[in-house]
């Protein structure tokens, strides 16, 4: 499930960029996190998942957007809270950490630098 995470530096490297393989490797990523979801536990593949989009994002890939970013984050919420409502929140208690202090993280870099991350929506 995290190799397909790995594999999105193999679009990056800048000899070899191609940020449309970066988005389809993305895709993919993002469909097999969501589809693992029956269990709390890979919510953790979702924060990881964002925090490359985060990484790409501040890289420059142009595929990237704030947009991508906001609709991850707000997947993730709807999972947390989906997670909380089934009674399974200690299950997926480091991994709603793990989100946390990436959105913290996100939080001190847009206070450092607001016009990069203007439009990225963290409340």
């Amino acid at each position: 499930r995290q190799m397909c995470i790995r594999d999105s530096h193999m679009f990056t490297h800048k000899k070899y960029e191609n940020g449309e393989s970066l988005r389809k490797c993305f895709t993919r990523c993002l469909k097999i996190a969501n589809s693992a979801m029956k269990d709390p536990e890979n919510l953790s593949l979702l924060v990881k998942i964002l925090n490359k989009y985060i990484y790409f994002f501040m890289s420059g890939i142009e595929q990237i957007t704030a947009g991508d970013i906001n609709k991850l984050i707000e997947l993730i919420k709807e999972n947390i809270k989906q997670i909380t409502e089934d009674g399974k929140r200690d299950r997926a208690k480091s991994a709603i950490k793990f989100f946390e202090n990436t959105i913290a993280a996100v939080n001190v870099k847009k206070e450092a630098n607001p016009s990069s991350f203007e439009s990225v929506i963290l409340e």
